[in-house]
């Protein structure tokens, strides 16, 4: 009988040791985190230079640009300031801050989450959107950044039946012809200047259409090829455009990682050889 009891509870321990190890890992070892262990909160409420000093291939300062994080992915810094010195900024930063302030020479606004048209941080971002296409600024917005210059312009925003999600979403160049696959994930789009929306968005139904803040001609650049819907905008007169996509997509597609290189060119061209901003001796 004895032998009978140890080997019952023998293979009673053994089958549960598992089992016995977690809950005295979790109940007696395991502590909860100290605070000091956690990254950098990206619910900041300053602005930060993320690459101060940066330099170019030739040695020379690179332009500073500030980038309004309404979401912002990590790829999307490290393409900027592969080419710029950025200003990591929160969305709903002064326009006066980042002139005065900081002394900045583009602007880029990011994607984020929500409906674009819904009150909140990424709407002060509209108001700066506005502000750096009057003054001339260069300007470029992704997905949600792109939506929010459009509102800025007074073009309606809806929502989209099914929404563009994955990595092999066809966009055509309307001046080219040229299609890129793209990565998408978005469930709002922007509706054409003096055309009807595929579906209409209640804030405009209750409220009317939004205003413009700064009432630019726009451009529909391109296009998804499959339900021929707003995929990006040129301001026209301005140094200034943006994509619903992301050319950023990291591990691919690449085909619209040019974009990038087109800003860095905006860039160049409105300083025309001049130093940034804020190098320069303030008069």
């Amino acid at each position: 009988v004895t032998i009978v009891v140890k080997g019952r509870v023998c293979r009673f321990l053994y089958g549960h040791a598992v089992w016995c190890f977690f809950f005295f890992f979790f109940l007696v070892v395991r502590r909860p985190p100290r605070s000091t262990l956690f990254p950098y909160t990206a619910l900041f409420r300053s602005a930060v230079i993320l690459n101060e000093g940066a330099l170019g291939a030739d040695g020379e300062p690179l332009p500073r640009i500030a980038a309004l994080d309404c979401g912002i992915k990590y790829n999307i810094l490290r393409e900027l300031c592969k080419r710029f010195e950025v200003l990591w900024a929160p969305p709903d930063i002064g326009w006066d801050e980042l002139t005065d302030a900081w002394r900045i020479d583009a602007l880029f606004c990011s994607n984020g989450p929500g409906d674009p048209a819904h009150s909140g941080q990424a709407k002060s971002a509209r108001k700066t959107l506005a502000v750096a296409l009057e003054c001339d600024m260069p300007t470029m917005g992704i997905c949600l950044g792109h939506q929010l210059l459009g509102l800025a312009n007074g073009l309606e925003t809806y929502k989209l039946r099914y929404g563009h999600r994955g990595a092999n979403q066809p966009v055509v160049d309307l001046r080219t012809g040229k299609v890129d696959i793209t990565s998408q994930n978005h469930g709002f789009a922007v509706c054409p200047r003096d055309e009807p929306p595929l579906a209409a968005h209640p804030n405009w139904e209750s409220e009317g259409p939004p205003t413009a803040l700064f009432d630019a001609a726009t451009e529909v650049r391109f296009v998804n090829a499959n339900d021929r819907t707003v995929e990006g905008l040129d301001v026209i007169g301005k140094e200034a455009f943006s994509v619903q996509y992301h050319p950023e997509a990291s591990p691919g597609p690449h085909d619209a990682a040019p974009l990038f290189e087109r800003f860095e060119k905006m860039v160049e061209n409105h300083l025309a050889g001049a130093l940034p901003l804020n190098l320069r001796e303030v008069t």
